[in-house]
């Protein structure tokens, strides 16, 4: 299987199996040593228990990052499916996990167009002012200038919405303009990349 990339569909789940293994085979690894200790030596007190002891400590490290997959969710393949049909030439990105240290922000599709980030989200509870002002605060942390922040959580008016993105940027055709979108856009997902798991 291809290593997926921050951003593609799929890449969260890919990202949490791959955590869970590296975590299993570290734990593995520690009551190895543990254990070849304990039959070599017949005694815990040994450099055996201590190597197992520190190789904990990486293993413990991917068992939290492991948690915090688990919580985390991506695009659904029916949305995904939707977003593809009405997406067009727009560039977005699924499977975008915000946290913080107050919340945390499931959006299944962002796209950046027409000067905003538009965001799909299939997490009912998710308020749209407090990711707007969240991403805010990380815009201005980041040094990048202030765009507008829009979540919308029905699938239907968001795929009506990318129909309509999509047709305001084939009307706009001026080349100069599109490339300071396309230069917009890119450092946009730089710093979302940043500050998603």
């Amino acid at each position: 299987m291809n290593k997926l990339k921050k951003g593609q569909f799929g890449y969260l789940q890919q990202k949490k199996n791959r955590e869970i293994v590296i975590t299993v085979i570290l734990f593995f690894i520690a009551f190895s040593i543990y254990g070849a200790g304990l039959i070599i030596k017949k005694s815990n007190q040994s450099a055996f228990t201590i190597f197992a002891i520190l190789m904990c400590l990486p293993a413990s490290q991917y068992l939290i990052r492991v948690i915090l997959y688990l919580r985390a969710r991506g695009c659904s393949a029916s949305a995904r499916d939707r977003i593809e049909e009405n997406i067009g030439s727009l560039y977005g990105e699924y499977d975008l996990y915000f946290t913080s240290y107050d919340k945390n922000f499931a959006i299944s599709h962002m796209v950046y167009a027409d000067g905003s980030l538009y965001a799909f989200t299939e997490d009912e509870k998710l308020q749209e002012k407090t990711f707007a002002a969240f991403l805010d605060e990380m815009m201005k942390k980041g040094q990048r200038k202030k765009c507008g922040v829009h979540v919308i959580n029905d699938l239907e008016k968001y795929g009506k919405r990318l129909n309509e993105l999509q047709a305001l940027a084939e009307k706009n055709r001026d080349l100069k303009a599109q490339e300071a979108d396309a230069d917009r856009c890119a450092d946009l997902f730089i710093l979302i990349h940043s500050i998603t798991l």
